[in-house]
């Protein structure tokens, strides 16, 4: 169905986490990457996260939409950070939640 991580840094970085959260396609709809995402988010904050960062690609409207309705903000983008198996390169948006 879908996977989601979350890992902290260390050292300096110790209170930034970082998550992504992936479902199949044919889950899309279903609520399974809300469930995921909402996990991790928590996952993060009962480990101790007050930055939680994510990247997300800039065709994925559905998954920003989510990520902005959360309470993520956008940060930056990197451009052609991401490359499909047919070559085509797209936009890395890189967001962050405050908690």
């Amino acid at each position: 169905m879908g996977t989601s991580t979350t890992f902290g840094g260390d050292r300096i970085m110790s209170h930034v986490f970082t998550m992504g959260v992936s479902v199949r396609r044919n889950c899309w709809g279903r609520g399974v990457g809300r469930a995921l995402f909402q996990t991790a988010m928590d996952r993060a904050r009962s480990l101790g996260a007050e930055k939680l960062e994510l990247g997300v690609c800039d065709h994925n409207e559905r998954a920003i939409r989510m990520y902005e309705r959360a309470g993520f903000v956008r940060e930056g983008v990197r451009r052609r950070a991401l490359k499909t198996y047919k070559g085509e390169y797209h936009d890395d948006i890189m967001m962050a939640y405050f908690y």
